[in-house]
């Protein structure tokens, strides 16, 4: 809506994830392990099938117990677990008996005979059993999933954890902030932030510097007023009190977003939804803030969110972070589930389309447009599209792509408060005028994506230079 913050750019990864099943998730579909074409379908299909099924049967097993009914068995007790099912899915699968209908799991189970105490039922045992070993098996999971943190992220040795956590980094008390508050020191950035790990700590501003150095070859010759400020909070708690302390009543509109982050006025603030996704939500909000703070004219939505994202993902060569757009695990699962039920958007539509509204839909919405932005940018930059993406941003910078909008009507108030009306205007002009212009685009770009979604890893793309080849910090 026009009445959000005119100066605040949204970015996100998604839903968030905090158990030790989801650190599992992201290191089996991470770059580094993910190796069929299906694994990371494979995974989904484990975590909402497997263990849900497990936890409600689980939940099942323990009401016959408490009911006295545990001792029922065979053809009648799989009927009661399909109907506990069917009750839960209906959201009255557990409460007062007064509360249910006549379709509910509870409503049968006098049916079962009379209630045994469970001490004298044989087959108790193998029940309380099972949960036993469901129950040690699920805090395994969650104990390996802390556990292994210790290997994040791929690719650093243990002995380059041991020199990162021993780099000099300026790092000082937060005056006035919240406990265990820290300000970190960069060359081109100060960051406030509530985590209190050494190591994440000189990751994010390893990144951030990576990422910079990455922002000057995109845009060559930019000057931002410098340090840039971010924030950078342990919990969503943290981040969501900073959020309502800052954008006021507007507030509710950023609490919006499950994982990720956002930039207003050239700071930006987001928090760790998980060690796995810090770094890539901390790089893709840096370039909301870089492009700010260095372009004179704003980039409509598709254009700025779709280079974000091609930040999020990354590699560990020699202690320094390599960026692997093309790589980007979630972004492309949730590509192939946009393709696979047909939620891309026409390229027209998705010019148009603000960011800030998208994050107000459903998830599946909100990933699909992500997904698709992302795979946008990603087709621009590697290939012969780019040197116009070039051209674009050199005109942004110096403050001249106003030019190609006269004639419409827009004022330059609407292109400081990022109307709907301008972003829409403006995205279809700049699309139309440096990329749909060449003939084929569509074509190719279809092309692209068909090919994309049907091979895991993606194949690297040509004008992106072997990792081995790259420098320190340096990005292809």
């Amino acid at each position: 809506p026009d009445a959000v913050n005119p100066h605040v750019r949204f970015g996100g990864r998604g839903v968030r994830n905090k158990s030790g099943l989801s650190y599992l998730y992201t290191y089996l579909t991470s770059p580094v392990t993910a190796t069929c074409n299906h694994r990371c379908s494979l995974l989904v299909v484990y975590h909402v099938v497997v263990v849900k099924l497990l936890c409600l049967y689980t939940l099942f097993n323990c009401i016959m117990i408490y009911h006295g009914y545990g001792a029922v068995n065979g053809y009648q007790r799989s009927q009661l677990f399909i109907l506990f099912l069917t009750s839960c899915g209906r959201g009255r699968g557990y409460g007062k008996p007064a509360e249910m209908n006549s379709y509910n799991f509870f409503t049968f189970l006098p049916a079962c005979g009379p209630k045994v105490e469970a001490s004298t039922i044989p087959s108790m045992a193998l029940h309380a059993k099972f949960i036993g070993c469901f129950l040690v098996a699920v805090l395994a999971l969650n104990i390996c999933g802390c556990a292994n943190m210790h290997l994040w992220p791929p690719g650093l040795t243990a002995e380059q954890r041991r020199q990162l956590r021993a780099m000099p980094l300026a790092v000082k008390p937060w005056p006035d902030g919240p406990a265990k508050g820290r300000i970190l020191h960069t060359t081109h950035y100060r960051i406030y932030t509530t985590i209190d790990n050494p190591l994440q700590q000189r990751l994010i501003a390893r990144v951030l510097e990576a990422d910079y150095a990455r922002f000057l070859r995109l845009v060559p010759n930019a000057a931002p007023k410098l340090p840039m400020v971010g924030y950078v909070f342990r919990n969503r708690r943290q981040w969501a009190l900073y959020t309502h302390k800052v954008m006021g009543p507007q507030a509710s509109i950023y609490l919006h977003i499950e994982t990720g982050g956002y930039e207003g006025n050239g700071v930006f603030a987001t928090y760790r939804s998980n060690v796995a996704e810090v770094l890539s939500v901390v790089a893709h909000e840096a370039w909301h803030q870089f492009s700010f703070l260095t372009l004179k004219n704003h980039l409509p939505a598709w254009l700025d969110e779709g280079l974000a994202t091609q930040c999020e993902a990354m590699q560990w060569h020699n202690g320094y972070p390599v960026f692997i757009p093309w790589l980007n695990v979630p972004r492309w699962e949730m590509l192939r589930q946009a393709v696979r039920y047909r939620q891309l958007l026409p390229l027209p539509v998705l010019a148009g389309t603000q960011a800030g509204n998208v994050v107000q839909h459903k998830l599946t919405y909100v990933h699909a447009y992500y997904a698709e932005v992302w795979s946008l940018l990603l087709f621009i930059e590697h290939s012969r599209y780019k040197p116009a993406l070039m051209r674009l941003l050199a005109m942004a910078r110096k403050g001249q792509l106003n030019s190609l909008l006269a004639g419409t009507g827009l004022t330059a108030k609407e292109e400081n408060n990022l109307t709907l009306r301008w972003n829409h205007v403006a995205g279809e002009i700049y699309l139309q005028h440096f990329f749909r212009n060449r003939p084929g685009l569509k074509h190719h770009y279809v092309v692209f994506i068909d090919h994309l979604v049907q091979h895991w890893p993606p194949e690297r793309p040509k004008s992106a230079p072997p990792t081995a080849t790259l420098s320190q910090g340096q990005s292809p």
